[in-house]
């Protein structure tokens, strides 16, 4: 088994949006290492990426010949050139061309130029290395589909793969993922199920949330149609009562607004569902009083493998709870960049709610210290000058260390020594989760061998 995967292919793919918003083609790198040989695909489309994963993407055209049928082909892997229908002899020559040779998009048609001859994509005993984070659907499926025909995927921290980049070039990403898993495979983690499961939840999230902006953008246009309704009247007509009841009355009587919150009902369903049932939600997170599932799932969503960051002060950072280095905990101004996931701080932020409110739990009582400390330390509130963010140049005063201030500090600092004991857990979590997935991987290898 061993001399096997010492001799299968390696595919390095640099996962890329097809499309950008400046209209330039920006298609998936494939390089293929089979035995010191280097093969190049691109991949443009995300049926070219379905093709690859299913072993079907066409590498090698030929001329299609004049009585040809092409009905064995997709339609899509069949290389069209358009007809002038213009020309002379166009249209007799389109009447007798076979059905399966010619095809008709709109008011243009086109025939059939070349047609494959050789497919390549994800095959039994590859290794595919992909950098951790990019193209999260296309590792869920090549991962997935990889558990049944033999192939196996690894991802690199996006770290270590700039760090081996020559310079700051990325359009050779799949060559340098190729490459470096051929001479430093230890870098690289396994895509494992629970990795996978954790790919679901990050897409269902974003689903979710997508979902929730839909139902919130429609609402915000059902108010300007009401408001508009009562005062751009050209009848000087005024009705009698409140604005917020028509309002009321209007979301109660509108169906889009009543299948948007329906959907966005279900989207809420199916992440609750996956999240809970989730090892990682199941081992770390249930048992803490005040961390439910909504207050998880973004958090889990975002930060995917905890061992992405090599130490407690930069998932801390990645959370948005890290102090400055003035020692000053961020605030989130309008108009300007915090460094940070804005969706997990808001997420912690909410669970230092429920700590507040339930004194008794075991971080609402680390909250209850961090007041009593800080308030030791500032018993008494006082007034400073401090530079206003909205006059440069200018100073303003500022009242210090009254108690909602405390509050608010020991609600941060609470959080600071939350995320450090998360990382901690979480991180005994993943490794035994590796060890146990890498065992039974191992273990059905042997087996495999043995037969």
């Amino acid at each position: 088994m061993k001399k096997a995967r010492e001799e299968s292919r390696i595919i390095g793919i640099a996962h890329r949006v097809k499309k950008t918003a400046d209209n330039e083609a920006r298609p998936t790198l494939v390089c293929i290492l089979d035995r010191g040989k280097q093969k190049i695909c691109q991949l443009e489309t995300e049926t070219d990426e379905l093709d690859f994963l299913l072993g079907r993407f066409p590498v090698k055209f030929r001329d299609v010949e004049p009585s040809e049928d092409l009905s064995a082909f997709r339609p899509h892997q069949v290389k069209w050139k358009p007809v002038n229908l213009k020309a002379e002899g166009a249209e007799e020559k389109l009447a007798q061309t076979p059905d399966s040779q010619k095809r008709q998009a709109g008011k243009k048609w086109f025939m059939a130029a070349k047609a494959p001859v050789e497919f390549d994509g994800l095959k039994s005993g590859d290794t595919v290395s992909m950098c951790l984070g990019a193209g999260n659907y296309f590792v869920y499926a090549l991962a997935r589909h990889g558990q049944d025909i033999g192939a196996r995927v690894f991802r690199v921290a996006p770290k270590r793969l700039k760090e081996n980049r020559l310079d700051d070039n990325k359009d050779n990403d799949h060559v340098l993922l190729a490459e470096l898993y051929a001479g430093q495979p230890l870098i690289f983690q396994p895509a494992l199920p629970p990795d996978l499961s954790l790919i679901a939840i990050s897409n269902k999230y974003a689903t979710r949330m997508d979902a929730q902006k839909d139902r919130i953008a429609h609402e915000q246009r059902l108010w300007q149609r009401v408001r508009d309704g009562v005062f751009l009247n050209p009848e000087g007509e005024y009705p009698e009562g409140t604005i917020e009841d028509m309002i009321v009355d209007a979301k109660a009587n509108s169906r889009a607004l009543g299948l948007l919150q329906e959907i966005e009902d279900e989207c809420n369903a199916d992440l609750e569902k996956e999240v809970s049932r989730h090892p990682l939600y199941q081992r770390v997170f249930k048992g803490i009083i005040g961390f439910g599932i909504r207050i998880a799932a973004p958090v889990i969503a975002f930060v995917g493998r905890i061992d992405r960051f090599s130490k407690a002060s930069s998932f801390k950072q990645f959370c948005a709870v890290a102090p400055n280095s003035a020692g000053e905990f961020q605030r989130q101004r309008r108009g300007e960049v915090m460094a940070g996931r804005p969706d997990i701080r808001q997420a912690l932020w909410l669970f230092a709610e429920q700590a507040n409110r339930r004194p008794d739990s075991e971080w609402g009582q680390v909250l209850l210290a961090e007041k009593a400390r800080l308030r030791a330390k500032h018993p008494e509130a006082v007034i400073v000058e401090r530079p206003d963010p909205k006059k440069p140049g200018k100073t303003k005063k500022v009242k210090l260390y009254t108690d909602g201030h405390i509050h608010n500090m020991a609600r941060w600092h609470m959080l600071g020594k939350f995320c450090e004991q998360l990382f901690k857990d979480w991180n005994e979590f993943q490794e035994e989760q590796d060890r146990a997935e890498i065992g039974g991987e191992n273990s059905s290898d042997s087996v495999s061998a043995a037969a």
